[in-house]
C-alpha cells in the first residue's frame, strides 16, 4: 500500500475526477474504459458529498490527502491489491484525512451515517507500510456489463426513509 501513497497522491479539499485521469497512472497503463470512468466518476460524487457534510459541519479547510481513486489491474496486482478489487472498476477512493479522529467522529455520528447510507457507501480503516491511517471507501455500480448479452444494465438501489 505504501507505493499507492508515494506514486499518486494529491491533495484538495475535493476530489476532481477529471484531472485524476489526466496523471500518471492512465498515462503510463492507458485509460479505463467508459463504464468504468462512469463507476468512477460516480464514487468522486458521493465522496465529494460525503466531504461537504464533514467541512460544513466541522468548519475545516485543511486537504484530504486521496490516492487510488482507479487502479489498473496490473498496477493493482504490483501494489498488493485483490485481482478483483474495486480500485479496479472505478468503485473505491483511498482517504487520508487530516484530522484523523474528527473525520472517524463524523463517520460514526447520525449525521455521518446518514450521509453513508444515503450515498451508498461503506468504508474500513487501512494501515499502509509505514503505519498511516487511510480510509477506504467503496460504492456499488450503477451499471452493470452482461456479457451473455453485451448489453448496459442500470441498477437503482431502494432508500428507505
Amino acid at each position: 500500500m505504501s507505493n499507492t501513497y508515494r506514486l499518486a497522491p494529491f491533495k484538495a479539499l475535493f476530489i476532481n475526477i477529471n484531472s485524476y485521469f489526466d496523471k500518471g497512472l492512465v498515462k503510463i497503463y492507458g485509460k479505463p474504459s467508459e463504464i468504468v470512468k462512469e463507476n468512477a466518476r460516480n464514487t468522486v460524487l458521493k465522496i465529494n458529498c460525503l466531504l461537504a457534510g464533514y467541512i460544513s459541519l466541522y468548519s475545516i479547510k485543511h486537504l484530504f490527502v486521496f490516492t487510488s481513486v482507479w487502479r489498473p489491474l496490473l498496477y493493482n496486482i504490483i501494489v498488493g491489491g485483490k485481482k478483483n478489487s474495486a480500485h479496479c472498476k472505478g468503485l473505491a477512493l483511498d482517504l487520508f484525512p487530516p484530522f484523523l479522529n474528527t473525520f472517524l467522529l463524523f463517520l460514526r455520528s447520525e449525521t455521518g451515517v446518514f450521509y453513508l447510507k444515503h450515498l451508498g457507501l461503506y468504508y474500513y480503516i487501512g494501515y499502509n507500510d509505514e503505519g498511516i491511517t487511510f480510509f477506504h471507501f467503496q460504492t456499488f455500480p450503477t451499471k452493470y456489463h452482461c456479457k451473455k448479452t453485451n448489453q448496459f444494465y442500470t441498477k437503482q438501489y431502494p432508500r428507505k426513509y
